[in-house]
């Protein structure tokens, strides 16, 4: 239900991602009371990372879902007005051949302006929606962000709590659905986590040496957070919810020594015991192998003993970035 006398902005956001399309409708909070509100969200599988490893391209059926996805947006935004919106793609249109004119075409069909972000804003945006979860006490950061399309290790400065400052950002084209692309829904056996030990590892391992974050860690002068599916699954089981809840999980914290048990007997379960947990569910069974292959690949090399836990994103960072923009 809308409230035309209430003045306050609303602002909308889109996050084109490479297994989701996501929207959010947020009015500003009068002082800031909290950083805005929620008026709708939405969620839609799109599948965008479907045959793009082995094509180069998005598929015509990975468009068609997202566009049915956008046009279904268009529509509930007519209904609270948005005094702006802002649309992002991230890395299946970086990778596409035929990303800038899945864009254009919508840009003509929608009236949508959805643009491909790099992976350091990317990162940006996940960074303002996850800032108040780190520890204002510690000097540094690190964010740990593992999306469909790719993975994301931020470090930051975290002097200025309000806004942390990205160090340094490891990106790699190893998400989710670019793994389960390659090595399907199957369990991970220890050829295959091997291989993708291989893709990953390495990189992690320079970008730990290039800016002394495990020395950094030991001396606790470092507070996590981990966004992404994965890691809110794996904090389920850890504390026994039957059933996901994003109220429970949202600021929680992970024990990484059980997440690393957990993540290791998981990714050795077949897609159907996967899914018979409750908290994982049907959608996110079919990417919890690999995503249990690329936790132990992190947190094998980096020596965090607990990370808080976001379940927020793109859509909330954006969200907050415009409401910073209007107040400056």
């Amino acid at each position: 239900m809308t409230h035309p006398h209430n003045k306050a902005p609303r602002y909308a956001a889109i996050d084109l991602g490479t297994n989701s399309c996501r929207m959010i409708v947020a009015q500003a909070t009068p002082q800031h009371t909290e950083p805005f509100k929620t008026l709708d969200a939405a969620s839609v599988p799109v599948y965008l990372g479907e045959k793009l490893a082995t094509s180069g391209k998005l598929s015509e059926e990975s468009m068609q879902r997202s566009y049915n996805a956008l046009e279904t947006f268009v529509k509930r935004f007519n209904k609270w007005k948005p005094q702006k919106i802002t649309a992002v793609a991230t890395e299946s249109f970086r990778r596409a051949e035929n990303g800038a004119d899945f864009v254009k075409s919508i840009k003509e069909k929608l009236d949508i302006d959805l643009r491909i972000i790099k992976p350091k804003e990317e990162m940006q945006y996940a960074l303002l929606s996850c800032r108040e979860l780190f520890d204002d006490e510690k000097p540094y950061g690190l964010l740990f962000d593992i999306g469909g399309g790719s993975l994301q290790i931020a470090w930051l400065s975290l002097d200025d709590p309000k806004r942390p400052q990205s160090i340094n950002i490891l990106s790699l084209p190893a998400g989710l659905a670019i793994l389960k692309e390659q090595y399907g829904t199957k369990a991970i056996d220890d050829e295959t986590q091997e291989d993708i030990n291989n893709t990953i590892v390495e990189h992690i391992r320079k970008f730990d040496r290039e800016n002394d974050i495990s020395q950094n860690i030991q001396e606790e002068k470092v507070s996590s957070v981990g966004a992404s599916g994965v890691l809110t699954s794996l904090t389920c089981l850890q504390y026994g919810y039957e059933r996901y809840n994003r109220k429970q999980i949202d600021g929680e914290h992970l024990n990484i020594e059980s997440a690393l048990h957990v993540a290791e007997r998981l990714r050795k379960l077949e897609r159907e015991k996967r899914a018979a947990y409750g908290c994982v569910g049907q959608e996110r069974a079919d990417m919890l192998a690999v995503g249990c292959a690329i936790v132990l690949c992190i947190f094998r090399q980096i020596p965090l003993t607990t990370l808080a836990i976001a379940d927020r994103g793109l859509r909330e960072g954006i969200v907050i970035d415009m409401i910073s923009q209007q107040d400056d």
